[in-house]
């Protein structure tokens, strides 16, 4: 059998477990914070970068183009379920 530690022994114990509880939750709140600003980035980005591709979309362009050439030829067809 071992030697019991005493009242000392047990308040060692007891400061050491709070001391690695404490620098857990340090851990796990750092990795947290971090998380949360790295996704509260990429959606910024993300939308940024879409409403750039829908703008790029829907942009307007206007061409001048020709007249149409005359037809000098033209055919009847008759339609093929009889109505005119």
């Amino acid at each position: 059998m071992g030697k019991k530690e005493g009242k000392k022994g047990e308040l060692d114990k007891k400061q050491a477990k709070k001391a690695r509880q404490a620098a857990k939750q340090q851990k796990t709140a750092l990795k947290r914070s971090k998380k949360e600003t790295k996704e509260g980035e990429d959606i910024e980005k993300i939308i940024r970068e879409f409403n750039a591709k829908e703008a790029a979309k829907t942009a307007v362009t206007v061409e001048i183009s020709l007249p149409p050439s005359r037809r000098s030829n033209f055919t009847l067809t008759p339609l093929p379920n009889g109505e005119v």
